[in-house]
């Protein structure tokens, strides 16, 4: 017999040969793949339950937080603050007590400063137009919020500032020649610091001779002064003025408006050329430049 198949085998051309073994070789590797996968004993299934709760449960805490803006339960944040509902007055509660119902930091800034420019909740729906409040925190502390019973109060203090804008109408003008830095404490925007800098620069030019001037002393800015300009006034009479006939370097050079230069310009001038007649003859003589001259004549004069 295996003579038989033998003999018919090789009565098949070359290539009918080739594709018959390969297809035995393919054979044999199947069947003794599959012997050998059936003596390897199955690996131990991994258990994913727990992997599955954690998943869960990470879920869970995220989606409390996106949709209320806060953890419902007080849990502890990384900031390790606890967050607790109770009842609330977005009229006066402090930051702490805004962080503590959920509302981020950068929101109750912006909630606090709504309410130091005079912004007043006159109902709860007032608290969605706080920028950064989500809609979603909003439900969940509308049930907390108690307005109603401050609304007459806040009118009062309202009418109370009124009628203090009323009566500083009436308070006379801060005179800048002659206030100390006590003096200037009244007006807005105005603190010791600003107050102490204003008089200063104010002995060092003799006096003020216009509220522009002001915009020279170091950090005072333009809406400050603009906040004042209804409140102040000036009397150049008391200015304080140099005798250029007698004034020395020394005395010149402490002036802002003259460098040292300019100062021994000044002397040099009249120790050749005798005393001066007039103030003009600093810019008749170039001793000082137009602008310069402008601001520096109201503090010189000529004594007969």
């Amino acid at each position: 017999m295996f003579n038989h198949f033998l003999k018919d085998f090789f009565d098949f051309s070359k290539g009918e040969r080739i594709g018959i073994l390969v297809l035995l070789v393919l054979i044999f590797f199947l069947l003794t793949g599959h012997l050998i996968m059936n003596h390897i004993k199955p690996g131990t299934d991994f258990d994913y339950t727990e992997f599955r709760e954690k998943v869960n449960e990470w879920y869970t805490e995220e989606e409390l937080i996106t949709a209320s803006g806060y953890e419902s339960q007080a849990v502890t944040q990384k900031d390790k603050i606890e967050y607790k509902l109770s009842n609330f007055d977005p009229n006066f509660a402090d930051k702490s007590k805004l962080r503590e119902l959920g509302i981020n930091e950068k929101t109750s800034n912006t909630l606090l400063r709504y309410r130091e420019k005079g912004g007043v909740f006159y109902k709860k729906e007032d608290l969605r137009k706080i920028y950064g409040l989500s809609d979603s925190l909003y439900e969940l502390l509308a049930p907390y919020i108690q307005i109603g019973v401050v609304r007459n109060e806040i009118r009062s203090q309202k009418q109370t500032v009124k009628a203090w804008n009323e009566v500083k109408k009436e308070v006379p003008l801060i005179e800048l020649n002659q206030v100390d830095s006590v003096g200037l404490l009244p007006l807005p925007g105005i603190g010791p610091v600003f107050a102490g800098r204003i008089v200063k620069y104010r002995n060092l030019l003799g006096g003020f001779y216009s509220e522009e001037q002001l915009k020279e002393v170091y950090g005072l800015s333009s809406e400050s002064i603009e906040s004042i300009h209804k409140l102040i006034c000036l009397d150049t009479s008391f200015i304080k003025k140099i005798d250029l006939n007698e004034a020395s370097v020394k005395q010149l050079i402490k002036h802002p408006y003259l460098n040292t230069y300019q100062a021994e310009a000044i002397l040099y001038f009249r120790d050749y050329n005798g005393r001066f007649e007039s103030v003009s003859e600093l810019l008749n003589n170039k001793l000082l430049p137009a602008g310069n001259f402008e601001k520096a004549k109201h503090y010189f004069e000529i004594k007969k």
